[in-house]
């Protein structure tokens, strides 16, 4: 049997999102999709703690790659915080570190706005509630001072298309030891979709 990868779409994205980059791996490789949307809640109040502590839950081998993809590279970053010497390895693709103040701003009040973009882009029908909760933690984010305790191998993909996620991106490779990053050249944000 050959690796195990555990697959984290972004936040307005559905599992099968990945189909594409799956059409590209080996096929000894055992593929596990772990739905972010259903990750990290108690009712309708969101945790990124309890998002990471779930996924773990999930993870059914003790060395598996662990991909995630914007908001689900911001679970996956916290679970390899949160869980230091494990034997997993991430692929973080277009993670955010740290919310600024304008942005965080946004997602505070334009939650209603977000909400109906998720639905649209996911196909899928959203509670409001866990919708706004969610934003709020993306309103508050903040790794970088937790990056360091990473101990797992870690790289990073950024579409060179995405120049937004070139900064977070320097924040991980100053941070973690056992870290690299790949520039996408022909791809955006979701490169999971526009370079599979």
């Amino acid at each position: 049997m050959g690796t195990a990868f555990y697959l984290l779409q972004g936040l307005a994205q559905d599992t099968s999102d990945w189909d594409r980059v799956i059409e590209h791996l080996p096929e000894d490789v055992e593929i596990m999709r772990v739905d972010v949307l259903s990750l990290g809640f108690d009712g309708d109040r969101f945790s990124l703690s309890r998002a990471a502590e779930e996924l773990h839950q999930k993870l059914g081998h003790s060395e598996a790659v662990i991909c995630g993809l914007s908001y689900g590279a911001v679970i996956a970053a916290e679970h390899a915080i949160s869980y230091p010497g494990s034997s997993h390895r991430y692929v973080l693709a277009g993670l955010q570190t740290k919310t600024r103040r304008g942005p965080g701003r946004i997602l505070r009040i334009a939650y209603p706005l977000v909400h109906q973009f998720m639905q649209m882009r996911s196909g899928r029908r959203l509670s409001r509630a866990k919708v706004r909760s969610m934003m709020s933690m993306y309103a508050r984010l903040d790794l970088r001072d937790r990056l360091s305790l990473i101990t797992s191998p870690v790289l990073l993909m950024t579409g060179r298309l995405d120049r937004v996620h070139f900064r977070p991106a320097r924040d991980v490779l100053a941070r973690v030891p056992q870290s690299e990053f790949v520039d996408l050249a022909a791809a955006g944000h979701e490169s999971n979709k526009s370079a599979p």
